[in-house]
């Protein structure tokens, strides 16, 4: 039996790859224009650049490979693909947690960020939801109802 609970990081990280191409595609959003953009998704100093295409187009492959790979790992594709599946999740809860993590800790890490829209962003959504997904994520893997 495939574990549902699966399906809501597979649908989270599949929204936020479609996000991710679009941004690649030249979109702002939840910006105003580029450097409005950046302020939110990166933080650092006035003028930071917005990645490029290729960086955006690059998350967006990890992010459907990750929304794969979770349901995969729930026995959703078959038995034959799931035990490296599980530890493919497994990892890539690993780089969610610890991502998840150093937000709280940020803008110690990189001052240039402290005061920024990022920096609140980041402890009230980026790093919540990055610790939200990895549970979800070794949840699904370990198959916990």
């Amino acid at each position: 039996m495939s574990s549902w609970i699966a399906v809501v990081p597979a649908v989270v990280f599949a929204g936020l790859g479609a996000l991710h191409a679009y941004w690649a595609l030249g979109g702002l959003w939840p910006g105003k224009d580029p450097e409005s953009l950046g302020d939110m998704v990166l933080g650092g100093p006035a003028g930071t650049r917005v990645p490029g295409p290729a960086a955006c187009l690059a998350v967006f492959v990890v992010l459907g490979v990750g929304s794969v790979t979770v349901l995969a790992s729930a026995g959703w594709l078959g038995q034959t693909v799931q035990p490296g599946a599980r530890l493919l999740a497994l990892a890539g809860a690993s780089v969610l947690t610890l991502r998840g993590v150093q937000g709280f800790f940020d803008t110690r890490l990189r001052p240039g960020t402290r005061g920024s829209r990022f920096a609140r962003l980041n402890v009230v959504l980026y790093s919540p939801l990055c610790l939200g997904l990895a549970a979800l994520t070794i949840a699904s893997a370990m198959r916990i109802p």
